[in-house]
């Protein structure tokens, strides 16, 4: 499979899992491991609450892996379920330790 048709698999894939809940797209020029520029894919989910989640997953990096035959579309797609997943978990925990108003004191108190 060729990059491009990888990329728009992948992109049709999120925004069916994601549907209206979120915003995924390409952007240009993010930096991967080694500092090289190269193209990602973002997804911004929409929360309740008004914020917003987000991450940017390198596009090439994945592809490589598709293209070798070490993972296929599906283990793509549980990668980055499960990096936004804990990105939210995560951030949720932080928002849990400091408090809604982010005062340390509430940290314990029971509601």
């Amino acid at each position: 499979m060729e990059y491009e048709i990888f990329k728009e698999k992948l992109l049709a894939e999120l925004r069916d899992f994601y549907g209206q809940d979120a915003d995924v797209r390409t952007v240009k020029d993010i930096a991967d491991d080694c500092g090289k520029a190269c193209e990602g894919i973002q997804i911004s989910l929409c929360q309740k609450a008004g914020s917003s989640e987000s991450i940017t997953v390198n596009i090439r990096a994945l592809y490589e892996k598709v293209a070798v035959g070490s993972i296929d579309i599906c283990d793509c797609m549980e990668t980055i379920y499960r990096e936004l997943e804990g990105k939210i978990n995560s951030d949720y925990s932080s928002i849990l330790e400091r408090g809604k108003d982010g005062n340390e004191e509430e940290k314990g108190r029971e509601i």
